[in-house]
């Protein structure tokens, strides 16, 4: 499913996501990844289940006011410690699957706002 053309100018969008892969400009990635406006990065995570705040350091150190969290095909509910952990750090945590994760990070990557988000392919 093409999500976005490349005429934003600015910034890392999201291409495209299809299962298992998700392209950033020309490339692929079959592999769990974080993107911001400004980088896009591999992401040694295992599961959503087990996620914790160092799982989530690569993001976190870019400092975003929102956190999109894609957990693949279907929804999962990350670890009530993380969504804790974060609220107090006052950064917005939105769980969804990784497609619809996809779109709402380019509208609001689109809209300059301070959004990260990690994705499992």
């Amino acid at each position: 499913m093409q999500i976005v053309r490349d005429n934003a100018g600015e910034g890392l969008l999201i291409h495209s996501h299809e299962p298992g892969r998700i392209r950033v400009r020309d490339k692929y990635y079959d592999c769990p990844l974080i993107i911001s406006r400004q980088q896009v990065q591999a992401w040694p995570a295992d599961t959503i289940e087990t996620l914790d705040l160092a799982q989530l350091e690569p993001a976190l150190a870019q400092r975003p006011d929102i956190l999109l969290l894609g957990c693949g095909p279907a929804r999962l509910q990350p670890p009530q410690e993380l969504i804790a952990d974060l609220a107090a750090r006052g950064i917005g945590l939105e769980v969804m699957d990784s497609g619809a994760a996809c779109r709402t990070y380019n509208v609001l990557a689109c809209e300059n706002r301070s959004v990260v988000a990690a994705l499992m392919a």
